[in-house]
């Protein structure tokens, strides 16, 4: 899987996206795992 953004305004910005991604590629994982729901 690739992420393509555009640069961000400051450095909070990019720790606020560093975040959603970690929780939602997480959360992607927990779905794919055997025996995964597919809901969180």
């Amino acid at each position: 899987m690739a992420v393509q953004h555009r640069k961000l305004q400051s450095k909070e910005a990019a720790n606020r996206m560093k975040q959603y991604w970690t929780e939602r590629l997480d959360a992607l994982a927990e779905m794919l795992a055997p025996g995964g729901n597919g809901k969180s």
